[in-house]
């Protein structure tokens, strides 16, 4: 066998699948630190079963899944696949090739394969167990596990031998029988148990036997001496129901002649109660009529009064009507005359705007030529002041700075004035900033309270899920319970509980065709309904398990069946032969009256072919609704039928009354099979239910994850919005700040702007006195004077201009004054118009009203006339009427006192009738009483059964009848099923003593064989012991040259439990502990150790994790050696940085972490040179 492939996804660093195929030889596994080489031993390790996560270096089993890297997402699963040829049979599996694989993924659960067959870790680790490759291998050596072997504790490290050594199987054995050997122990205490439990009852048990014996010789003597009263009695009854039924004929004869008489009677009363009746309708009719025309008459008076009184309102609101209509019209040459005035006024307006309107031309006309005048006039001053130019240059240097002030208070004024337009876009935008931080705001204050409104319906949507998922598992418990109980109903069922052994023979040998025919038991045939399923038991009774058949060919053969195989007794009812007795019809008098609820038969359901059996066992059963119901029927009809209540009171002819309750659930078969089907009922309902509470759930759940979602993009939109907010604000304290700045600003330019105006000032003041100083240009220029008198002729043309502009806006204002009154007048007129025609119009309407009115007025007046004259009629034909009615009762009175007396000769012959059929139910109750006890009691039918031998009825029988019940009496209470539970007991304790006896050879076995064992086991361990010590010293004395090296035992008496020491001495040093080594010896002490075991058992394959990092140059040219020789016969995997190493390998695999985190493998199969590339 040798390992083929290794295939790994997701363990640790192989984030990716990888695989790698390995031949015969030697496989070196080389890369640099860190890249992952030493995954794939652990991957190894633990695909082989291995459970302890500290041998694989990490701290829990999920750690072993690839966990990501920077630019990976970690795997849900790891899977590591190893593939092994077994050609050669070495594993116990009928495959050539068998593959393994283990999966875990990051919930826990993991999953092992054997050839893709899905299969237990525990088969997988017992497929390899003592291959060598077993939990406690010596195959696989890390670095690690160098230090752990040589410093492990001498009983630990003998795990390696017992797999050497092929102990394991035999471990494995002895712990499946010491498991055998406690079951085993543990059944012989149960049986033992029992046993003691059972030989205390035995004796008891034999005892009561006995005198079930006894009492049932009695109660057999005693059953035939009472059958023979009870027969005696039922003649006798007989006899005396004979006579009575003949005096009951002469009777009934004299009550027909009477009856005769009383039906003429009551068909001449009858006739004249139809008479008075139609006489007492007539009058009804006739009463009805004056009813009826004084109610007419009444409706028509009123009418009258109701036409008369809207007439009188009609003729008032015609009066009003045309009152008001005066009034409008007045109204309306009222305002015709203000229109005509308003015209005048409009006239008169428009004529004083045009005056105005010449006024003011002639006044532009005058400012014009004033205007001229005085620009002539200041155009010669200024010609005449050029001459002192020279005196005025001082003047015009003034005037250039003054010049050169106003450029400079233009461009202050510039400034100031795109200062001012740059705030009033500030302003601008700090309003729309505010109303945009406003509309911010109040979204955020929106969103926020629709967060809270989702929040408040999923928590009732989450409020409705749980409370729909409480319903739903408490429908589910309940349903559990149902299901458990109908599990338990048929299983009960399916076992007979409860049925006599003589019915379920019959019935078993009918479903196995060992009897041919048809065989029903009562209890299957008749289904009680729900409220009467405790009446109708009791009242069966032991005929719940009779059996019915077809004919009674078919009974007799069960019964010879029964007798051939002594398989108990059975009662049996054949549908040809039965003949049910029918109830007194006095009984039904009881359910009239509610005493009783109905006869037993009628509340049952059954096939129709068998109505006859239940008629024949519950025909004359009562069932009342309680138990006082019950007592008055008893009192009522005492022996005339059995009465049972709804609570399972049953009340026997005769008196005995039988009652209560026994403990727990109802164990009668109709009660079960009532029970059963309520239970199915009720559990097909509750399923129906659960799946209706499912669906709400579901609907529940929908809810909750779309409120859950309205929520989220609720909460999402009142992020957006108060990120919104805060923008808007950050924005409104930007501009806010800008704002600031730009007011600043505009105040230092306002500031500036005001010392150059007071400059400007300054300096016109200067220029002013200058000027004044200047002499004037005598003889030419025009004076001050002539220059004012010009601009007070322009002002006052000016002011006469302005002053008819004034009055033409005050006109036109008046004029727009008056459109506006005119719009108003018009308003109101159409307005008295629109009432005039509907006034107009409601005129015509009351006009028609009134002819209307008065015509039905005079209809009226007549019919109340014609209404008169009927009454009177009426009131004629009823006094007529009255009289017919009258001698019509004189009649019927006579009648009545001759049905009266024949009434009374009627009834004192019932009362005979009745007592007669008091005594005829008397002596029928007696013979029933008789008839149902010897069914009951002994069931014997009468009208099936011979009628026994009376001679030997004797009074002398009497006193024996009260001897043999004083003698049951006196034995109390019998088990009467005593011999039976004494031979069940039996039959019981004899089987439970062959049990005991086959256990304890069994336990006998189980410890032979752990005997065995563990004799097997020593030999070999000891065999293995000394070969691997043989093989020890040679392979230490190869690797170090010298020395000696050897294994002793801990316990050598105690070969099942004794630890290995392992002492060696290198050469040239003394003995010492192993701890005392440096690395490189213990090192190879190890490898020794580890190649002394696989040449005394070889393993498959074996796999080495840089075991040779502590080896120097010459100890690794050694171990090279050793791997050549080894790799001989077996198949190597070695995971090494030494060259030296690398050299004796065949195949070589790379493995890399090109991308950070991730291992990736490549394979070389290359010459010697290649070695250092790859390394």
């Amino acid at each position: 066998m040798i390992l083929k492939s290794l295939s790994i996804l997701g363990f640790k660093s192989f984030a990716d699948r990888v695989r790698l195929d390995f031949g015969e030889g030697i496989t070196a596994i080389v890369g640099p630190n860190g890249s992952g080489k030493s995954n794939i031993a652990d991957a190894i390790q633990w695909v082989l079963g291995e459970q302890n996560v500290r041998t694989l270096r990490a701290e829990n089993s999920t750690e072993v899944i690839f966990a990501g890297s920077a630019r990976r997402k970690p795997l849900g699963m790891a899977e590591v696949s190893l593939t092994v040829d077994n050609s050669t049979g070495l594993l116990p599996i009928d495959f050539a090739e068998v593959t393994i694989t283990r999966r875990l993924y990051r919930s826990g659960e993991s999953e092992y394969l054997i050839n893709k067959t899905p299969c237990r870790l525990k088969d997988i680790v017992e497929l390899f167990m003592d291959t060598g490759l077993g939990r406690a291998t010596y195959a696989i050596l890390t670095q690690n596990e160098v230090d752990i072997v040589l410093s492990a504790k001498p009983e630990d490290r003998r795990a390696l031998f017992e797999e050497a050594a092929g102990i394991q199987k035999y471990r494995h054995r002895k712990r499946e029988a010491l498991r055998k050997l406690e079951n085993t122990e543990a059944n012989l205490t149960r049986v033992y148990d029992i046993l003691t439990e059972l030989e205390a009852q035995r004796e008891p048990l034999r005892q009561q036997a006995e005198i079930a014996i006894r009492y049932h010789q009695l109660v057999s003597r005693l059953r035939e001496i009472e059958v023979a009263a009870l027969w005696a009695q039922v003649q006798e009854s007989e006899r005396a129901r004979e006579q009575t039924q003949q005096e009951q004929q002469r009777l009934h004869r004299r009550l027909l002649e009477i009856n005769a008489q009383l039906a003429e009677c009551e068909a001449l009363s009858q006739m004249l109660g139809t008479q008075i009746a139609d006489a007492e309708a007539d009058l009804d009719t006739l009463r009805a009529l004056q009813q009826a025309s004084l109610t007419a008459y009444e409706r028509a008076e009123s009418r009258r009064a109701l036409i008369e009184q809207r007439l009188q309102n009609s003729r008032d609101n015609l009066n009003r009507l045309h009152e008001e209509l005066a009034e409008n019209e007045h109204k309306l040459a009222e305002i015709q005359q203000q229109a005509q005035q308003w015209q005048e006024r409009r006239l008169e307006l428009q004529q004083r705007i045009e005056e105005v309107e010449q006024q003011r031309e002639v006044a532009r006309e005058r400012l014009r030529l004033a205007e001229h005048a005085l620009q002539q006039a200041q155009q010669h001053y200024v010609e005449r002041t050029q001459e002192v130019v020279r005196a005025r240059a001082y003047l015009d240097g003034l005037r250039l700075r003054r010049a050169e002030t106003e450029q400079t208070l233009q461009a202050l004024q510039n400034r100031v004035e795109e200062t001012e337009r740059s705030l009033r876009e500030v302003e601008e935008r700090l309003k729309a900033a505010q109303a945009q931080r406003d509309k911010a705001a109040d979204a955020a204050e929106m969103a926020t309270r629709e967060v809270q409104r989702c929040e408040t319906e999923l928590q009732k949507a989450q409020a409705e899920v749980q409370r729909r998922r409480q319903e739903l598992e408490a429908r589910a418990r309940e349903n559990a319970r149902l299901s458990a109980r109908l599990q338990a109903l048929l299983e009960s069922e399916a076992a007979q509980d409860g049925i006599f052994g003589g019915v379920r023979a019959v019935l078993d040998a009918a479903a196995q065709g060992r009897l041919t025919g048809t065989y029903l038991m009562v209890a299957d045939a008749l289904q009680p309904q729900e409220p009467y399923v405790t009446a109708i038991e009791v009242a069966l009774g032991a005929s719940a398990q009779d059996i019915v058949t077809a004919t009674e060919e078919e009974a007799r053969l069960a019964i010879e069946w029964l007798k051939q195989h002594a398989r108990g007794r059975a009662t049996f009812l054949p549908l040809n032969l039965l003949r049910p007795s029918e109830p007194a019809p006095s009984l039904r008098q009881c359910i009239r009256e509610g005493l009783a609820i109905g006869f037993a038969s009628d509340l049952v359901q059954y096939a129709p072919e068998l109505e006859v059996v239940a008629r024949y066992l519950l025909g004359r059963v009562l069932v009342a609704p309680d138990f006082d119901s019950a007592v008055q029927i008893v009192h009522r009809y005492n022996g005339w039928s059995k009465v049972v209540t709804l609570e399972g009171e049953l009340f026997l002819p005769g008196g005995a009354i039988t009652g209560g309750k026994m403990p727990g659930r109802a164990t009668g078969i109709v009660s079960r099979k009532a029970e059963r089907s309520r239970v199915e009922r009720d559990l097909r309902a509750g399923e129906e239910e659960e799946e209706l509470l499912r669906a709400r759930l579901q609907e529940a759940v929908q809810a909750a994850e779309a409120a859950q979602h309205r929520w989220h993009e609720a909460r999402k939109e009142q992020e957006q919005a108060q990120q919104r907010a805060v923008q808007a604000d950050s924005t409104l304290q930007a501009v806010n700040q800008e704002q600031s700045v730009i007011l600043q600003q505009l105040q230092a330019l306002q500031q500036e702007h005001t010392e150059q105006t007071k400059r400007l000032y300054e300096l016109d003041n200067e220029i002013l006195e200058l000027e004044e100083r200047l002499p004037p240009d005598t003889g030419q220029a025009i004076s001050p004077e002539e220059v004012s008198r010009y601009r007070q002729q322009r002002d006052e043309a000016a002011t006469q201009l302005q002053e008819a502009e004034v009055t033409l806006g005050r006109l036109a204002e008046q004029l727009r004054a008056l459109e506006h009154e005119r719009e108003s007048l018009a308003q109101i007129q159409r307005d008295l118009h629109l009432q005039a025609q509907n006034r107009k119009a409601r005129i015509a309407e009351l006009e028609a009203h009134i002819v209307q009115d008065e015509q039905a007025l005079e209809q009226t007046l007549e019919e109340l006339q014609r209404i008169a004259q009927q009454r009177k009629q009426i009131e004629r034909d009823f006094a007529a009427q009255r009289d017919v009615r009258q001698n019509l009762l004189q009649q019927n009175l006579e009648n009545s006192e001759r049905l009266k007396a024949l009434s009374q000769q009627q009834t004192a012959l019932s009362q005979q009738a009745h007592e007669l059929e008091l005594t005829l139910a008397r002596i029928e109750m007696q013979r029933t009483q008789a008839v149902t006890r010897l069914w009951d009691e002994y069931e014997v039918d009468v009208s099936r059964h011979a009628m026994p031998d009376l001679s030997q009825f004797t009074p002398e029988t009497a006193s024996e009848i009260n001897r043999l019940r004083r003698e049951i009496r006196q034995m109390g209470n019998v088990n009467t099923g005593a011999a039976e539970e004494y031979q069940r007991l039996t039959e019981r304790y004899e089987f439970l003593e062959k049990q005991r006896t086959d256990l304890e050879a069994a336990r006998e076995d189980l410890l032979q064989a752990i005997q065995e064992i563990d004799a097997s086991t020593r030999d070999l361990f000891m065999e293995t012991f000394h070969a691997v010590q043989e093989a020890f010293q040679d392979v230490f004395t190869r690797l170090f040259g010298g020395g000696k090296a050897e294994l002793e035992l801990t316990q050598p008496h105690n070969l099942l439990e004794t630890g290995v020491e392992i002492i060696v001495q290198p050469p040239g040093k003394r003995r010492q502990n192993l701890s005392l080594l440096s690395g490189g010896e213990r090192a190879l002490v190890a490898i020794a150790l580890m190649f002394a075991f696989l040449q005394v058992k070889p393993s498959p394959f074996c796999v080495l994790d840089e075991v040779d990092a502590a080896l120097d140059g010459a100890n690794v040219e050694k171990f090279a050696e050793l791997l050549r020789d080894y790799s001989r016969h077996s198949q190597v995997i070695i995971i090494t940085h030494n060259p030296v190493t690398m050299e004796c390998a065949d195949v070589w695999y790379g493995v890399t972490m090109q991308e950070q985190g991730v291992s990736r493998v490549i394979s070389y199969r290359a010459p010697k040179e290649a070695m250092v590339a790859v390394s």
